[in-house]
């Protein structure tokens, strides 16, 4: 392999002519290049469209969830206030039970002294 290697550098030194390309090679091989690369571009245009489609699409759906953001702030503004409200309802029916269970035991514990004195 490596003799082939040497060889094959060898005539490319003696024969400097076989190393050059003329215009025309240049030319053939610029065609090809294009030939081969136009479905490449073609192939290149098309993602180009989709994705200005896509960011389009994104920019709408930034634009709803946006909205929805401020809906579910909305929601969360009302529903910690119903929470608030509702905590404190609890609270006042605690109390009330309190003073109706400290009213009764009161009542209770007279009666007995009442009936427990003769």
């Amino acid at each position: 392999m490596r003799a082939i290697s040497i060889l094959a550098l060898m005539l490319c030194l003696a024969y400097p002519a076989w190393g050059e390309l003329s215009q025309g090679d240049l030319e053939r091989i610029g065609e090809l290049m294009d030939r081969k690369l136009e479905p490449l571009k073609i192939a290149v245009t098309r993602l180009e469209g989709k994705l200005s489609g896509l960011e389009g699409k994104m920019d709408g759906l930034e634009q709803r969830m946006e909205g929805l953001e401020k809906t579910v702030d909305a929601f969360r503004k009302e529903m910690g206030a119903r929470i608030r409200e509702v905590n404190a309802r609890m609270e006042a029916l605690d109390a009330k039970m309190v003073s109706k269970q400290w009213f009764l035991t009161m009542w209770v514990t007279i009666t007995l002294m009442i009936l427990a004195v003769p």
